[in-house]
């Protein structure tokens, strides 16, 4: 554990330190240097609270609702397998159609700040579902075959032996996803205008209003965030990893 940290802190340092080289070589209206950020954020402490609060509500929401969702259809092709092949095109076509090109519909459709909690889910929803399934299908052939062989139910194989293997898959997933949500989030922020406040908002008024300073700090706190996402569902995986012995 104390050796992972001392990774994670050598590699944010080199971060840092390769973030002001570059303030050599660029004026500070286009790369701010780190100490006046962090400085800003420091100084801005409430705005930035305020902003982190809205946008990780919209996505921890937009993860939730992945969550629940993508388990409800692994379930489903669980009890029914020839459901994989109805709902598969249309995990696809949302996977591969940008979320972004689903906001108009959303505005119209929802008030603030559910379009921003939808693009969250649409972006983190993929990895969940497909690393679910993929889970499942590793079940080993043998245990499959000695559910049969006592007359199991398809919900009695899957709660006995392939819940296991997809719960695998779906935690796995779900360390891609969290941070994802964020990203969903802040986009959603960014394309509909989210309201008065979100790490999304913030960062485009500060586009727009050209303070490289302000703009600086929405994209580190942005990423605070999306590492903090991670490291949560990583601990998620390791802890139920540890209590149910997932990967055995």
């Amino acid at each position: 554990m104390r050796k992972d940290l001392a990774y994670w802190f050598i590699g944010i340092i080199t971060l840092i330190l390769f973030w002001q080289i570059l303030t050599y070589f660029f004026t500070p209206y286009e790369v701010a240097e780190p100490l006046v950020v962090f400085k800003s954020i420091y100084t801005n402490y409430s705005l930035h609270i305020e902003n982190l609060y809205q946008t990780t509500f919209e996505a921890f929401m937009g993860i939730i609702l992945s969550c629940f969702v993508g388990f409800i259809i692994i379930f489903f092709i669980a009890l029914f397998p020839s459901f994989e092949k109805i709902i598969y095109p249309f995990i696809v076509f949302i996977k591969s159609t940008p979320a972004v090109a689903f906001v108009p519909i959303l505005i119209l459709l929802f008030s603030k700040p559910l379009p921003n909690i939808f693009v969250s889910s649409l972006i983190s929803f993929f990895p969940l579902v497909i690393g679910g399934l993929d889970g499942m299908k590793r079940t080993p052939e043998k245990f499959i075959t000695l559910s049969k062989s006592y007359y199991g139910s398809n919900i009695e194989t899957f709660l006995n032996f392939k819940f296991g293997y997809s719960l695998e898959g779906f935690l796995t997933g779900l360390k891609i996803a969290a941070p994802l949500s964020v990203v969903g989030a802040i986009v959603g922020e960014y394309l509909t205008g989210g309201g008065s406040t979100g790490l999304g908002v913030f960062i485009a008024t500060n586009n727009i209003k050209r303070v490289p300073v302000n703009l600086y700090a929405g994209v580190v706190l942005s990423s605070l965030l999306g590492i903090t996402f991670f490291l949560l569902s990583n601990l998620i995986y390791n802890v139920y990893d540890k209590r149910l012995h997932i990967r055995k």
